[in-house]
């Protein structure tokens, strides 16, 4: 009788011990899954972001070759230029921001403590309405990292994040030299909620192929 009492007391402990190994193993499986998903995601998300900045940068240095320099140094001696070269130069650099898929790319110059445009594509619906004529239109919303710009060497260039009246964007920054040897800025944005799409595409993807 005790005998067989102590045999069922072994397989009752090994049952259970089975049971605790089937639970440990079942945890530790499901936070390797999580610790995965969690790696994935952050080697996704900078892909991602590396991916954007890459597009900006194209984007802002492409004005160089759309817009002559010339048109800086003009702007900084207080020379017009016709609505139709403006209206011009709006429509090439907004062909080529939907080309490269930024939602804006454009050229400052700063005159004292004020920023200016030189320089810019528009939305659709701006060239549409008409209002596609930058030529030095002052940008009353610039940085304190965008004025810093034209004190610093040429050729620094900086990616910042900011809200303005055209909305909430990521930004990336140049500093250049004219002909002349006087500072001039181009830039790209893409729009943050444009950029969180695209994390959140990428976060359902991962949690697809995770699961």
């Amino acid at each position: 009788m005790e005998k067989n009492n102590s045999i069922k007391n072994d397989q009752l402990n090994i049952n259970i011990g089975k049971k605790k190994l089937l639970i440990y193993s079942a945890l530790v499986y499901v936070l390797l899954i999580i610790v995965y998903f969690f790696s994935e995601f952050s080697n996704s998300k900078n892909n991602i972001r590396n991916s954007v900045d890459a597009k900006l940068k194209s984007g802002s240095i492409a004005v160089n070759y759309i817009i002559p320099n010339v048109l800086h140094d003009l702007a900084r001696n207080g020379m017009a230029i016709s609505a139709n070269q403006d209206k011009n130069n709006t429509l090439f650099l907004s062909k080529y921001a939907e080309e490269v898929g930024v939602e804006y790319i454009y050229s400052f110059i700063m005159i004292g403590d004020k920023v200016y445009y030189t320089s810019s594509s528009s939305r659709k619906e701006e060239i549409e309405s008409g209002d596609v004529y930058p030529y030095m239109v002052e940008y009353k919303e610039a940085s304190d990292k965008l004025k810093q710009l034209f004190t610093d060497e040429p050729g620094k260039e900086i990616i910042e994040e900011e809200k303005d009246s055209y909305g909430y964007f990521r930004s990336y920054l140049k500093s250049h030299l004219t002909s002349n040897g006087r500072i001039y800025v181009t830039g790209a944005d893409i729009e943050i909620k444009d950029v969180r799409k695209i994390y959140i595409m990428a976060k359902a993807e991962t949690y697809i192929l995770t699961w």
